[in-house]
Order: C-alpha cells, then sequence, then structure tokens
C-alpha cells in the first residue's frame, strides 16, 4: 500500500492478511447472477425477443382481423 497526500507518496508497505476468509457461496452466486442480469448481453437479447414477440402478436392481430386470411380475399 503507499500513502499519498497532495501527489507526493509519503511510504509504502506490504499488507499481509492476518487470517485467510472463506468466500460465501450464497452472495457470490447472487452477485454473479446480478452482474448477468446487468449486463448488455443480456438486454440485448430481451429487447430482441421483445421485438419478436411484439411482431409475433402484430401478425396474430392481423389474422384474427381477417386481413391476411384467404376468405377474405376471396369476398
Amino acid at each position: 500500500m503507499t500513502l499519498t497526500i497532495e501527489g507526493e507518496s509519503i511510504g509504502t508497505v506490504d499488507l499481509i492478511a492476518g487470517s485467510d476468509v472463506d468466500r460465501n457461496q450464497m452472495l457470490y452466486t447472487i452477485s454473479r447472477v446480478g452482474e448477468f442480469f446487468s449486463s448488455t448481453y443480456f438486454k440485448v437479447v430481451i429487447m430482441l425477443t421483445m421485438a419478436v414477440v411484439a411482431v409475433y402478436a402484430f401478425i396474430w392481430v392481423l389474422s384474427i382481423l381477417g386481413v391476411w386470411s384467404r376468405e377474405s380475399e376471396n369476398k
């Protein structure tokens, strides 16, 4: 560790741990899951999924209204 005051290095010492600390697996897993859900990859996948669902819903509504049915073409 280096102690710096107003840009001037005052001193440097090596840090030594007094004991080992085990990682809490549950907190680590929660942290990793949170990182995944906040990642750009996840956000892009969600946006693409929402776009596909919206297009599907739009086509489904048009088919219910008879815009693309063969019966409306024959009339």
